[in-house]
C-alpha cells in the first residue's frame, strides 16, 4: 500500500496483510475475526454460506406475513399421510383418519379388518395326549419330525421339533366356504440357532407363500407371511416348516384374515373350562374343544324301571348330566353305562313307585372337538 506523508508529499511504501485486517460480519456467517481467516473457513467449507436461512432470522407467527407449520411442506417418503404440510398433518393425527388411511391402504377398512384367531390352540398351551413325542391339540403331522413339549415364550409350553431336513413339522388346516381369493396373514415366534432353516407357510392346494427365515439367533423371533389364496383352492392350511436340519421351538401362532396382524390372540374357543366332572367330584381335565349340550325327552318309564339313553354328539368329555321327569317328584338314579367317549350312553331309572309312568327331559353337558 502507497501512502503520501509529510509537506513534501513524499511517497511512503507500507506493508500489510489480510490478517491484519478485520472484518464486521454483521451476518454472522463467520467464526473469524480478520479477512485471512475468513478466506480460510471459505476454502476448508466450514464457513455458513452465503445463501443459508437460520431459525432467527425467519418470523415465525400466524399473521398474514409470517411462517407457521402450514407453511413448512412435508416429505413423506412413507405415503402415510394425505395432507403434505405440518398444520394438516398434525390435524390428520389429531382425527386418526391417518390410522383409518393405513387400514384403506391395506386393503381392509378398519370395520371389515378381523384380529380373531383362525387357528386352534395356537398358544400351544392345551396337550391332551401328554408331554412325550405327541402332538398338541388342533394340530396334525404331516412329516417325520421328534415332537415334545417345552417351555414357552407366551406361556407355560412351546412345540419344539427336530427336523433331519425339510419338512412341514405341524399343519393346521383353516378353510370355509368362499375363502378362495381372500388374503390371510399369519404369524408365529420362532426360537433356533439355525439360520435359514426355519419358518412358517400359508399354503392352498395350487400354491403356498413362505415367511422370511429365522437369523439363527438363538432368540425368539417374530416370523409373519401374507398370502392371498389362490381363486381356484379349495382347502389352506398354515405349515411350521423346516426348510432344512434343525431344531427349533414355536409359539404364538396365529392367522388372521387380511394384512394386519397382531402379536397374538387366542382362538375363540382356547379357553380351560373350570368345571366339575360329573363322575368324580373333582375338578373335569377338559381337553380342547366347544362346550356342547345335547338334549331330550324319553319315552314312559315305568316304576322300578329303567331306560338307557344314547348321545349322539361326539364328546371327549362328559361335564354333567341333567334329568327331569315331565311329572310328579320321582326320585329318579343315573347310572353310567359308557361315559367319557363320542356317542355314549347313560341309564336313568325311575325308583318312584306312586307317580305312574313319566317320560323324562334329559341334557348331556360335555367338551367336544
Amino acid at each position: 500500500m502507497k501512502v503520501f506523508s509529510g509537506r513534501g508529499a513524499r511517497l511512503v511504501s507500507l506493508r500489510t496483510h489480510a490478517e491484519n485486517i478485520d472484518i464486521v460480519d454483521s451476518g454472522g456467517y463467520f467464526t473469524a475475526a480478520n479477512v485471512e481467516a475468513a478466506l480460510a473457513e471459505l476454502a476448508l467449507g466450514t464457513a455458513i454460506q452465503i445463501d443459508a436461512i437460520l431459525s432467527s432470522h425467519i418470523d415465525w407467527g400466524t399473521g398474514a406475513d409470517q411462517v407457521s407449520a402450514e407453511d413448512v411442506p412435508i416429505a413423506d417418503a412413507g405415503g402415510f399421510f394425505t395432507s403434505t404440510d405440518v398444520e394438516a398433518t398434525l390435524q390428520e393425527l389429531s382425527a386418526a383418519t391417518w390410522l383409518i388411511g393405513r387400514f384403506e391402504a391395506a386393503d381392509a377398512e378398519p370395520w371389515d379388518q378381523q384380529f380373531n384367531n383362525l387357528l386352534k390352540n395356537g398358544s400351544f398351551e392345551s396337550w391332551s395326549a401328554g408331554a412325550g413325542d405327541v402332538l398338541p391339540d388342533g394340530w396334525d403331522a404331516q412329516d417325520a419330525v421328534t415332537k415334545s413339549r417345552q417351555a414357552g415364550n407366551r406361556g407355560s409350553y412351546a412345540f419344539q421339533a427336530i427336523a433331519a431336513g425339510a419338512a412341514t413339522a405341524l399343519r393346521q388346516t383353516f378353510w370355509e366356504a368362499g375363502m378362495a381369493s381372500r388374503t390371510f396373514t399369519a404369524s408365529c415366534w420362532v426360537k433356533t440357532g439355525t439360520g435359514g432353516a426355519v419358518g412358517i407357510r400359508v399354503a392352498d392346494d395350487v400354491t403356498s407363500t413362505a415367511s422370511a427365515l429365522h437369523t439363527g439367533s438363538g432368540n425368539w423371533e417374530r416370523l409373519t407371511v401374507t398370502r392371498t389364496l389362490d381363486g381356484a383352492a379349495t382347502t389352506s392350511q398354515i405349515h411350521l416348516r423346516f426348510f432344512g436340519a434343525a431344531t427349533a421351538q414355536f409359539d404364538g401362532a396365529i392367522l388372521v384374515e387380511g394384512t394386519i396382524c397382531p402379536t397374538f390372540a387366542q382362538h375363540h374357543n382356547d379357553e380351560h373350562l373350570k368345571a366339575i366332572d360329573y363322575q368324580s367330584n373333582a375338578p373335569a381335565n377338559v381337553d380342547y374343544g366347544l362346550l356342547r349340550m345335547e338334549c331330550g325327552v324319553t319315552a314312559g318309564v315305568a316304576p322300578n324301571n329303567s331306560i338307557t339313553i344314547t348321545f349322539g354328539t361326539a364328546f371327549t368329555k362328559i361335564l354333567t348330566v341333567f334329568c327331569q321327569a315331565s311329572f310328579g317328584d320321582l326320585t329318579t338314579s343315573i347310572y353310567w353305562s359308557t361315559g367319557n367317549m363320542a356317542n355314549g350312553s347313560f341309564i336313568i331309572y325311575n325308583k318312584d313307585n306312586s307317580e305312574g309312568t313319566p317320560g323324562f327331559y334329559w341334557a348331556v353337558i360335555g367338551v367336544g372337538p
